[in-house]
């Protein structure tokens, strides 16, 4: 169970990250965003709120966030899939940790 606060912090970073990063190209200065790393530096007790994102169609860019977060990548180095196959192989794992 996620904590209100926790929820409402989790919320106003996503969306400064979005609104901030909207028109930016490159995914390095998106993943570097201070609202993106305020989300990793939450650790695992984001990981609910990341997942359910993603299970609404919440792609974005999580896997990076997610690998940091977890200690864990359970996307293949030469996977050749498209974001929303690596959401879905992200989503595998979530259930998998039940999450």
């Amino acid at each position: 169970m996620v904590e209100p606060m926790s929820r409402a912090r989790f919320n106003q970073l996503v969306r400064r990250w979005h609104r901030d990063t909207k028109c930016w190209a490159n995914p390095r200065d998106i993943i570097a965003h201070s609202a993106y790393q305020a989300i990793i530096s939450e650790g695992p007790a984001f990981l609910p709120l990341i997942f359910a994102l993603m299970r609404r169609g919440g792609l974005g860019y999580w896997h990076n966030a997610l690998c940091i977060i977890t200690g864990e990548n359970p996307i293949p180095d030469d996977f050749p899939g498209t974001p929303m196959e690596m959401c879905a192989r992200w989503l595998q794992w979530a259930q998998d940790h039940k999450y």
